[in-house]
């Protein structure tokens, strides 16, 4: 399946910046981004509009972010909006290249995107009314419990880890909290003649 209603299903558009408006105005071109999705078994129930991928599930979008799982859950809604559940459960493995060459690895027991839509600031134009809805609140949380969810990352000169839970991922801001314990442990690796490199380059 690979249509801009999955991209934006699925938590690996984490590549991209989403902004939403409804408008009058001329659509822009859409950018071409591809979306894989494999698994044992499939079904859709066109009542609860709810899609469901079970055993060995794997996404590949735009060829750089990855996901593997073993349950992928897609609360789907009526209005064909953006998706506001999406639960990866067991084996949750999400893999994010960053166009700076950074890779970001994330393993849990579990993944819940969440998608809210707020603000609404409705503008009167020729008795049309555009209704242009700011996404405040975009996340992606890691829960795992024993073992915890672990971010690995590493840019070429480091590495490191960091264990938490839960392990909270803001989409729009592309970046990672959390609000409880936090375990890290960073690893420098120096040219020859380089002093004094920072461990929080990652």
């Amino acid at each position: 399946m690979k249509t801009r209603t999955l991209v934006l299903v699925l938590f690996l558009s984490l590549s991209c910046v989403l902004a939403w408006a409804q408008t009058n105005a001329p659509a822009a071109k859409p950018v071409e981004q591809d979306l894989d999705i494999s698994s044992d078994s499939f079904y859709f129930d066109g009542i609860t509009n709810q899609m469901v991928y079970l055993g060995h599930v794997f996404v590949t979008y735009d060829v750089k972010d990855k996901l593997t799982c073993e349950r992928l859950t897609v609360d789907l809604p009526a209005d064909r909006g953006n998706p506001t559940n999406i639960v990866a459960e067991t084996n949750v493995v999400v893999e994010l290249l960053e166009s700076n060459g950074k890779t970001d690895h994330v393993t849990a027991n579990k993944a819940v995107y969440f998608y809210q839509r707020l603000n609404p600031v409705t503008n009167m134009v020729n008795n049309l009314t555009n209704v242009i809805y700011a996404v405040t609140n975009e996340t992606v949380t890691f829960t795992g419990g024993d073992p915890m969810p672990k971010l690995w990352s590493s840019n070429g000169s480091s590495s490191g880890y960091m264990l938490a839970d839960p392990l909270i991922f803001h989409v729009i801001e592309r970046k990672f909290e959390t609000p409880g314990h936090v375990e890290m442990h960073y690893r420098q690796i120096s040219s020859p003649g380089k002093t004094n490199n920072s461990p929080f380059g990652l």
